[in-house]
Order: structure tokens, then C-alpha cells, then sequence
């Protein structure tokens, strides 16, 4: 059957050439080789589990075997598809040796996915959240969203990655300095997607899968907790009213699998508990582990997360607990111990940038602390703030004409969620203690969410969503009304929810399709052939759409102030050396096939440096308190002695500058135009840079690099090399408002356009003041 598969995706992707069928083949041969050998150890040691939990160790199980497969190639730096294919067969046969045949796993599996005797509702139910996911991968693929963090930096470590073939630190300068000292699971699968077609077909759509996770791991919840099983489906479908989880499902972002981690932990947490099997802890502790190692925020949640996942698992924990919670610990470890060790190997700070502190004593030592993050400009952590960040997790658009059943919904959720937390401390029964428990997280994890990470966006709300959901479904199932009323908002919030055009078409095509198929599913629901049909379904994007060189236009309109250099940048820069200044968004300049190799230029001596290079160096620089949490350390010394020596150390054939984000309008300096001053510099020198492009916001440069020695030796001779440290904006704006002007000519707007810098200019002030 696998040879089936590996032909039928060959011949769907000869549609386009027969270099991108072989590497559809190649990919569906990763793919089986993972997906089969998680499959069968998770059927093997969850016997008597649900296939629903089943698959969703075997989701967790494939995850950490990319994951732990793709880090440990890249350390030694054997990263290629070659080492990678061979690693997954290794895996792949040792599991088929030492695991039992599957078989009566899927057999059930098959027998229970369209149950004869499930009411309609529960079966279209599944049916939507299946065509959802489908249309969430579709519309990602062919439609990619150019978010910033995706091409700031997740996109742009994985490829970087691809092409040394080894996982290093990706600094990340002209933007957030934090973002490469971030935990990365999430940026290994997207490097495992990149390996067999040699671009992002896959990784810039990463997340949809992660959607159907996500609904796996609330469908587990309500399972082990409702007390009418067949309605658990309602936990999903009801995920759907949240329209930011679904759009991002179709981005390279990483927060929809950060919360499918966290779900599925709890999910496996109960399936441990009514089960008692150890390998289900183990699961929900790679799951954990996973989350840990995808992003910081997991961090602050633990203090919910580990008493409520506690609680869950107590009756199973009764029996001596040794064991488990042994097993529990080093799998949590395992996935995520990588990421914190860097950091701290290089930083003595496993949390870096940040700093750490416990009763006014610093435990860990960082960039900056909580208290300048909480002032900085994307501090939300405001009572208005709140209601629309939760408003926002519906729909980003309030006020359209249509949108009142989303004030409905709004209101809504919060009252089944206090129904079903009085209804379940006042009716006893054996699950009425964990079904309070889910009750009482929601607001925990929101409190700390909101008050204690000082970042915030709706993204960052999806697991508490989830939680949510599953609570709801909860409540729903013990009456009619309530199933009524969930099913009314989710149908009103589908139907009016603004911008859900943009998924309609996919919807309803593969909606009209699975419809017109339903006979045909029920009929092969106990037969061979429906796993087929349901491998097909999952790559069917694919053999709709073309590849990336068709999709990049989608993505350049979504960043319209640099669409022409781009579009400039496929056409003419092949197989080249580039570095860039000015933006850190370089993932477009890698090419559409990722021939390109990208780096930033530095404007001083040290090469090489990190954010904490320079935060370790004994200066003046260094001994000064940051002034925002984008300190920009490696622009404080502005020599073009260095910069040359740096373009020709880097052997660069072209040169990108930007202009500066408007954030960064705070910390880089620029001249009228956006521009910074690598600008100027390489406009003095028209005989070694040679523009190539010029539009409002970019110019590209093709390097003479014959000619680059020349003029380093002039900068040697014009100019001694500068060492000392200039001061920055905040303290040019209090100290040299002439020089401010001049240096920072758009920073004074930007400050009176925004009510948060003025706060944070006023604190910055006063704490100056106040120092010694």
C-alpha cells in the first residue's frame, strides 16, 4: 500500500513537471515512513484506548520523531534528505520489528469515524471540522499570508538550516532580538517539510494540520469528561468560531501547533487517568515538551497547566506514581531541553533576553527586564486592551453591518461557562471534579496570559480558546437547548463572521464533494479501500495548485512597501550571495527555490556577533541600561571601515537596503527618506555598488567585489576605525536635541502618533532621573 501511495502522488504531481513529481515522491515517502511508524507504536501501547486517542498519540509521536530527527542531524550537521530519509527508515523498521501489526487499531478507527448509528448532527459535525482543516491547508498553500514573524524569522531559520545543513542560532538584527533565542520545535518541522522539495510548497502552510490537532485534543477532553460521548464532537466543531485559528492554520507561524501541543497534553492526561496505561503519560509529556520547546509563553502557563493536569491524572496516579511521574518527566524533557541549554551554554540565561527576577533578586540576568518590556510599544495589558483581544479572537473586524451575532457569541460563551462550572460544583457525580477543574483554568490562564506575558495578541489565546470550547461542550451535552444554542452560534458566526469569503470557496467545494460522497464513505467506512481515499484527501492541495513560483505573487501583495524589490529579486538574483540592512523581513530574497543564500551585514567589527555577543562586551554600550527590548547594540558603533571589511569577509555579490520598520524608527538611525546609513555609503561608491533597483522603500546593489579592496584601503586611510559607543535615541531626545533631529528624523512623529511611547518616553524619564 505504501508503493500505492507513493505512485498515485507521483502521478497527481506530474501536473506540473517531473522535477517536482520526484520531490512529491520523495516527501510522501517521509511522510509515510513517520506517519506509519507512529501509528503502530501508538496502537500497540494504547490498546485500550479510543481511536481518537490513539491517533492522537500517534500525532504527538510523529511530531517528536521529526522534531528529535531534524535537531539531532542539524547539530552534527548532517542535515540533507538523504540523512534524514535514511534515519526515518531506520526508525520505521526498528518500530515494525519490535511493535505488533496495527490492524485492529485501524479497523476500529475505521468502524468508528462514520458510525452508522451516530446521530446526523455529530456526523456533519465531524464532517465540517474535516472539511475545515482541508480548506484551512488549501487556502494556505495557495494563498499564503505574508505574516512578519513567519518571514522575520521562522521561515527564514528554517531555510537557513536547509541550506548549511546544520540548526545554529539565526540572529535576527533590524527586528525583534529575542525572537532567535526562542525555543524552535515548530521551525524543525518546517525544515523537515523544506527537505524534500527544496523550498516552502509545504512549510508556508506548516500549520494546518496542527488545526486538526487541535480538534483531536479538545475531542479527547470532552470525551473523558461528557457524559453523553457522542455529543464530544461539539468541542471541534465549536474551535470554528474562532476565525484568527483558522487563517493562521494556513500560515508558517507557529502558534496553532504551540497550542495543539498543550491540548494534546491534556487530552492524553485524561486518557492516562481512565486508563492507567503509562504510555499515554508519556505521550502527554512529549506533548508538553513539545509546547515548552515552541515558545516561551508555554512557560507561564505551567503553573495552570501542571496542578490541572495533576488533578486530571490522580486516579491513575493512586497506584505508586514512581513510575509515571519518572517516565512524565523525561518525555516533558526530552523535545524541549535543547533550546533552554543553548541559551544558557551561551548566555548563562536559559531564557534569554529576558531577565529573571524573584522578590527584587535576579535569578537569571537578560537584556531586559519585565518591567521595560511592559512599557514598550506592544504592551496590551489593559482592561479595554482585554475586551478587544478577546473580541478579536472571533473576528478582527468589529462594526460590520453584519456583525452582531459576534457580539452574541461574545456574550455567550462566558455564560455556558459559568453554567457549566455551578452546574458541575453542584451536581455530584465521578467526573465532577475534573470538569471543574477545565472550568476554573480558563480564567486562570487567561489572568496570567493577560497580566504576567507583557505581549499580547489573540493568537496567543488559542489554547485557552480550546479549553473553553471543550468546556462548552461539556455544558451542551447534558441538554438539548444548550446543543441548540452552541449550533446556532457556530452557524451564524460561519455564515456572517466578515472576511470568511476568503475560505468560502474552498469551503464549499470540498464541503459539495464530501456531501456528494457521503453514501460512498458510510459504505466503505468498514472496508480497506477508505484509508486510501483518506491519504488522498489529505494531499489533495497539491494537485489544485501550482508551486511556489505561482503563489509568491499572493504574498508580495500582503507587503506592498517591498512587492516590486521582491518581484526585482526573483527575476534577476539567482544563486547569489545577498546581504541586507535596514528590514529584517529577508525570507523573499532567498528566492522561490531557495537558491539564494541571506545574511545580514553588521556595521562594526565583530562579524559574527549575536545579541548577546555584544550585551557580553565590557563597554559603555554594554553597561547601559537598554532602553527598549529592540536595543540595538550591534548598530551603536557606525564604521564603514567594518561595514566594507564585513561585505567582503561575507563574500556578497548583492546588497539589499531597506527602509526601517516603523518600530524601528526608535533604534536605528535614518536619514529623511527611511533610509539607514548603509544607504549613504553605498551611494558614495556608485563604482563598487551598483544600483540595480530604486523604489520608495528598497534599492538593491550588485558588489564589484574587484573593486570592494580598493575602496576599503581608501576608508583606511580616511577614517581610523571607530570603537566607541554613540548614544541612542531615547538619550539623544533628552541630552542633543539637534543631533536627535538629525539622526532620528521620524522618531518624534512616531512618539506623538502613539499614546504608548509617550508612556514609556515619560517612564524613561523618570527613571533617568532617578538614577544615580
Amino acid at each position: 500500500m505504501l508503493g500505492v501511495l507513493v505512485i498515485l502522488g507521483t502521478v497527481a504531481a506530474c501536473a506540473y513537471d517531473f522535477a517536482f513529481a520526484a520531490r512529491f515522491a520523495a516527501f510522501l515517502l517521509l511522510s509515510a515512513f513517520v506517519l506509519t511508524a507512529a501509528w503502530r507504536i501508538a496502537a500497540t501501547l494504547l490498546r485500550r484506548a479510543h481511536p481518537s486517542e490513539v491517533l492522537l498519540a500517534a500525532a504527538t509521536t510523529s511530531a517528536v520523531i521529526v522534531v528529535l530527527t531534524v535537531l539531532l542531524l542539524g547539530l552534527i550537521g548532517w542535515l540533507n534528505p538523504w540523512t534524514v530519509l535514511g534515519a526515518h527508515a531506520v526508525t520505521w523498521l526498528a518500530v515494525r520489528l519490535a511493535c505488533h501489526p496495527a490492524t485492529h487499531a485501524w479497523a476500529l478507527l475505521r468502524s468508528r469515524l462514520f458510525h452508522r448509528r451516530e446521530p446526523h448532527a455529530a456526523y456533519l459535525a465531524k464532517l465540517l471540522c474535516l472539511v475545515t482543516v482541508l480548506a484551512a491547508g488549501g487556502l494556505g498553500i495557495f494563498r499564503p499570508k505574508a505574516n512578519y514573524d513567519a518571514i522575520g524569522y521562522h521561515l527564514t531559520a528554517a531555510a537557513t538550516w536547509l541550506q548549511e545543513g546544520r540548526v545554529r542560532l539565526v540572529p535576527t538584527p533590524f527586528g525583534a532580538n529575542g525572537q532567535a533565542y526562542m525555543p524552535a520545535n515548530v521551525n524543525l518541522i518546517q525544515t523537515w517539510l523544506m527537505l524534500p522539495f527544496g523550498d516552502d510548497t509545504l512549510a508556508r502552510a506548516s500549520q494546518f494540520p496542527f488545526l486538526g490537532v487541535c480538534m483531536l485534543g479538545v475531542y479527547v477532553m470532552a470525551r473523558n469528561l461528557i457524559r453523553k460521548r457522542r455529543w464530544a464532537v461539539l468541542a471541534p466543531a465549536l474551535l470554528l468560531l474562532c476565525r484568527h485559528l483558522l487563517v493562521q492554520s494556513g500560515s508558517a507561524m507557529v502558534d496553532v501547533a504551540t497550542a495543539a501541543f498543550v491540548l494534546s497534553a491534556l487530552g492524553l492526561c485524561l486518557t492516562f487517568a481512565r486508563t492507567g496505561n503509562l504510555f499515554a503519560i508519556v505521550c502527554a509529556g512529549l506533548a508538553l515538551g513539545l509546547a515548552i520547546g515552541s515558545k516561551f509563553p508555554v512557560l507561564a502557563m505551567l503553573p495552570v497547566l501542571v496542578p490541572l493536569m495533576i488533578v486530571w491524572a490522580w486516579p491513575a496516579l493512586r497506584k505508586p506514581p514512581a513510575a509515571a511521574i519518572t517516565l512524565f518527566l523525561v518525555a516533558v524533557t526530552v523535545p524541549a531541553v535543547y533550546w533552554y541549554a543553548r541559551n544558557a551554554a551561551l548566555t548563562g540565561n536559559p531564557l534569554y533576553p529576558m531577565r529573571l527576577s524573584l522578590a527584587g533578586h535576579i535569578i537569571f540576568d537578560g537584556a531586559f527586564d519585565a518591567e521595560l518590556m511592559r512599557h514598550w510599544l506592544f504592551n496590551r495589558s489593559t482592561h479595554p486592551d482585554l475586551v478587544t483581544a478577546i473580541t478579536e479572537v472571533f473576528t478582527p473586524i468589529l462594526g460590520q453591518p453584519l456583525a452582531g451575532p459576534l457580539w452574541l457569541a461574545f456574550l455567550a460563551l462566558p455564560a455556558l461557562w459559568l453554567i457549566g462550572l455551578l452546574q458541575f460544583i453542584t451536581i455530584p457525580g465521578a467526573k465532577r471534579v475534573p470538569a471543574c477543574c477545565l472550568f476554573l483554568a480558563v480564567p486562570a490562564l487567561l489572568a496570567i496570559q493577560w497580566f504576567w506575558v507583557p505581549y499580547q495578541e489573540p493568537r496567543f489565546f488559542f489554547t485557552v480558546f480550546g479549553l473553553l470550547c471543550a468546556g462548552i461542550a461539556v455544558v451542551a451535552s447534558a441538554s438539548q437547548a444548550f446543543r441548540f444554542l452552541a449550533a446556532a452560534l457556530l452557524i451564524a458566526h460561519l455564515l456572517i463572521c466578515a472576511r470568511w469569503y476568503a475560505m468560502l470557496v474552498p469551503l464549499l467545494v470540498v464541503g459539495s464533494v464530501a456531501l456528494l460522497a457521503l453514501p460512498l464513505l458510510r459504505a466503505l467506512a468498514r472496508r480497506r479501500l477508505s484509508w486510501l481515499l483518506a491519504a488522498l484527501a489529505c494531499w489533495w492541495p497539491l494537485a489544485l495548485f501550482g508551486p511556489p513560483e505561482q503563489t509568491r505573487r499572493y504574498a508580495f501583495a500582503h507587503q506592498p512597501r517591498f512587492r516590486a524589490a521582491w518581484t526585482f529579486g526573483d527575476a534577476n538574483i539567482d544563486r547569489a550571495r545577498v546581504g541586507y540592512a535596514g528590514h529584517n523581513i529577508p525570507y523573499f530574497l532567498f528566492g522561490p527555490r531557495l537558491q539564494n543564500r541571506v545574511m545580514p551585514v553588521n556595521t562594526d567589527e565583530h562579524t559574527d556577533f549575536a545579541f548577546h555577543d555584544y550585551a557580553a562586551l565590557d563597554n559603555a554600550m554594554t553597561r547601559a541600561r537598554p532602553n527598549t527590548p529592540e536595543a540595538a547594540y550591534y548598530r551603536a558603533t557606525l564604521d564603514q571601515r567594518s561595514w566594507l571589511g564585513n561585505i567582503r569577509r561575507l563574500n556578497l555579490n548583492y546588497l539589499v537596503i531597506s527602509t526601517v520598520a516603523e518600530n524601528q524608527m526608535l533604534t536605528i538611525r535614518h536619514d529623511e527618506d527611511g533610509f539607514p546609513i548603509e544607504a549613504r555609503w553605498a551611494g558614495d561608491a556608485p563604482e563598487v555598488f551598483a544600483l540595480e533597483h530604486e523604489d520608495e522603500h528598497t534599492r538593491i546593489y550588485r558588489i564589484d567585489s574587484t573593486r570592494l579592496g580598493s575602496l576599503l584601503d581608501e576608508a583606511r586611510e580616511r577614517q581610523p576605525r571607530i570603537t566607541r559607543a554613540e548614544p541612542d535615541c531615547f538619550t539623544l531626545r533628552m541630552t542633543d536635541p539637534l543631533a536627535y533631529a538629525e539622526l532620528y528624523p521620524w522618531a518624534e512623529a512616531r512618539i506623538d502618533s502613539s499614546p504608548r511611547l509617550q508612556v514609556l518616553v515619560s517612564w524613561l524619564e523618570r527613571r533617568d532621573s532617578s538614577s544615580p
